[in-house]
């Protein structure tokens, strides 16, 4: 696995969504958000819809894989109704993320030990569309090896636990459990991306790890939007990555 000279910037735009259910009304539009986004160089966007829909709705996903399905990704729960929605959306990636509590690892990600049979079946209903299939799961090595076995060839490690950290020496123990985790991956030859809790003050510290190809900033980006406008958060949230990425 050939590891990049920096990192990709992705955006997540669930907060959008979320911004809108609230009021139900059709603004603010989270594919025109994401349009946006790509417009000032983010390098994809994603988002989660959800088995209740309290997010992004099917015509929401059904706009975005229409306009630019390369640059666009989908986070569901490994569940059969879902995944038959992303079949039929020709959307590029798919990424198996928790939904209901009992898909949740302790720390959050997806538990992929207790889906594993449901995760086996996604992935042989989405691998001969050409999705490109991902997890978004806890830094646990023994995951990364069942994903590998399945069939997932991207690796999304969950960096809540990071950009919670109350203290260096906790910040330090974090990102030394992510670059291990993402070491392991690369050696498999999975592609590694980070995502979880990421702002402009913690972005630096992930973005220099070499085995990391992308980073996704969701809330953070989408909260300075609101100040800065959608271009200009992209432009620093490059720059930061670009500033922190290693030689």
């Amino acid at each position: 696995m050939t590891v990049q000279s920096r990192p990709s910037l992705h955006v997540s735009i669930d907060s959008v969504a979320a911004l809108r259910q609230m009021r139900l009304p059709d603004y603010p539009d989270p594919v025109e958000f994401a349009l946006a986004a790509l417009r000032a160089g983010a390098n994809g966007v994603d988002f989660s819809v959800f088995r209740d829909r309290r997010g992004m709705q099917d015509h929401d996903l059904q706009s975005l894989s229409s306009i630019n399905p390369s640059a666009v990704g989908v986070m569901i729960a490994p569940r059969s109704d879902l995944v038959a929605l992303v079949a039929e959306s020709g959307v590029g990636r798919c990424i198996f993320s928790p939904d209901a509590r009992n898909d949740h690892s302790p720390g959050g990600g997806l538990d992929c030990v207790a889906l594993k049979e449901e995760i086996n079946e996604a992935v042989r209903c989405l691998s001969p569309l050409s999705v490109r299939l991902a997890a978004f799961i806890d830094p646990d090595k023994q995951m990364i090896d069942t994903l590998a076995k399945i069939g997932v060839e991207i690796i999304e490690l969950n960096c809540l636990a990071y950009s919670l950290a109350a203290n260096s020496r906790s910040v330090e123990k974090r990102v030394d459990e992510i670059r291990a985790n993402a070491m392991h991956a690369v050696s498999l030859g999975l592609l590694v991306s980070a995502r979880g809790g990421l702002n402009a003050s913690n972005i630096g510290l992930i973005a220099s790890i070499r085995e990391i190809s992308e980073v996704h900033v969701g809330h953070a980006l989408v909260a300075q939007a609101l100040f800065d406008g959608v271009e200009r958060s992209i432009e620093q949230f490059n720059t930061l990555v670009g500033e922190h990425s290693r030689q």
